[in-house]
């Protein structure tokens, strides 16, 4: 429950020493705690205004801070497991530990999983 808290709003606190390596195997920590940094750097409005949509489409419009914030947030999580993947391409690695890798590099969160 900590970890999510922290991974939501970026804080990057930990509670074992080694931060989040531990679970550098485990896709379903990896992909949970991404998928929350993610959200948290979309901000509540925007992932309100995305929930509100998603109900109710022809009632609710996304605004343009809304289209802006996913257009540019997709893009750089985009680039981020891009490039995260050729670089675990050449000394191996998994596309969980790929994706995890974009939204913590994107948002700065310090939950690190991998040694430094």
């Amino acid at each position: 429950m900590f970890h999510s808290v922290s991974a939501f709003n970026n804080a990057g606190f930990g509670l074992y020493p080694d931060n989040m390596i531990r679970f550098a195997e485990d896709p379903l920590v990896l992909l949970t705690t991404s998928t929350l940094v993610i959200l948290g750097g979309l901000g509540y409005l925007a992932v309100l205004g995305v929930a509100l949509y998603l109900r109710d489409p022809h009632r609710n419009r996304l605004s343009l801070n809304t289209i802006i914030i996913l257009v540019t947030s997709a893009s750089l999580v985009v680039l981020r497991t891009v490039v995260a993947g050729e670089q675990q391409h050449r000394g191996g690695g998994d596309s969980a530990l790929r994706y995890k890798g974009a939204p913590t590099g994107r948002a700065g969160c310090g939950l690190r999983i991998v040694h430094q």
